[in-house]
């Protein structure tokens, strides 16, 4: 978020996170002080399956590293959808191997992290044009999975 908040500090835009960890939210409210005071940032303790945002308020979505923590994949995917604008764009992402390992040492139940279940969560939510990618990480050397998708414009 901190990244985002960066990117946007001389724009018109706002940054908005939630988390369902009140410690994460504080944890954030903390590193984005700043942003916060000048309007750019906002964090909340909240549900991803029920945002506190309006119906198409959101130009993009990013999250990184929680839809295998989410309980209810349909209503998560549908809540999602339901607060990005038409045109906009989802952005998830992940590290597969991270993901891999954590199941091997019990962290993760199995299966429940694949990311086919979740792209399959978003195209019965309505996105479209859904698509992963594999990236190389600023460093040159980390290797992450990203999830593309679209919320079209003749869609609401």
């Amino acid at each position: 978020m901190a990244a985002v908040a960066d990117i946007i500090k001389t724009g018109s835009g706002k940054v908005y996170g939630v988390d369902f960890s009140q410690s994460m939210v504080e944890e954030a409210t903390n590193r984005l002080s700043e942003e916060i005071k000048r309007g750019k940032a906002e964090v909340q303790f909240s549900d991803v399956a029920s945002l506190p945002f309006q119906d198409g308020s959101m130009h993009r979505i990013l999250h990184t590293n929680c839809y295998y923590f989410w309980p209810d994949m349909n209503a998560a995917t549908k809540e999602l959808y339901r607060v990005l604008k038409p045109g906009g764009l989802m952005i998830t992402t992940f590290v597969y191997e991270r993901l891999v390992t954590a199941e091997a040492r019990g962290f993760l139940p199995p299966g429940v992290w694949k990311p086919e279940r979740y792209i399959d969560g978003l195209n019965q939510a309505g996105f479209q044009n859904v698509e992963r990618k594999s990236e190389l990480g600023r460093d040159e050397k980390t290797h992450f999975d990203v999830i593309y998708a679209y919320k079209n414009n003749d869609q609401i």
